[in-house]
């Protein structure tokens, strides 16, 4: 949750692209369960890359909702 609720601090950093979809995910799950959503994740390792972390964590959190 610290990394998720952090983001916004880093200008720009080496990310982790699964670990922040999981964050994601995890910061999400209420939000979706009250849906009746159920998310199943199936993720393979994905090399680091260095990016403002904040930007591709707003896509996965509006692509989920």
């Amino acid at each position: 949750m610290q990394r998720y609720t952090h983001l916004d601090r880093a200008e720009e950093a080496k990310l982790d692209l699964k670990v922040l979809i999981e964050d994601t995910v995890e910061t999400l799950s209420r939000e979706l369960k009250d849906k009746d959503i159920e998310l199943t994740l199936d993720l393979e390792s994905v090399p680091s890359f260095h990016c403002r972390p904040q930007q591709p964590s707003a896509v996965f959190t509006n692509l989920l909702l």
